[in-house]
């Protein structure tokens, strides 16, 4: 049986990296997909939350989001139809 060291010495001699290096990047990986887990969360939520704030608009909001609608269409269309020279 070999002693505990020898075997740590052997792996960084092979990668030139040491048992706790490859554990540190092994935990890396791990925190990383924690992570990506964490912001997949936070991103459904706020997907839930903007849902059922929709769902859930009074008339008058509904109204002025119609509005909002209206003016930028109105704007888009003043665009388009303006003189492409610059003169009015």
């Amino acid at each position: 049986m070999r002693p505990p060291g020898d075997g740590d010495d052997a792996a960084k001699k092979a990668t030139g990296r040491t048992v706790d290096q490859d554990k540190q990047k092994k935990m890396a990986l791990i925190d990383t997909e924690a992570f990506a887990q964490a912001a997949l969360d936070k991103a459904s939520a706020t997907l839930e939350l903007r849902n059922y704030l929709d769902s859930n608009k009074s008339d008058w909001d509904k109204m002025e989001d119609i509005k909002r609608e209206m003016d930028k269409q109105m704007q888009d269309l003043d665009r388009k139809n303006r003189p492409s020279d610059g003169s009015e």
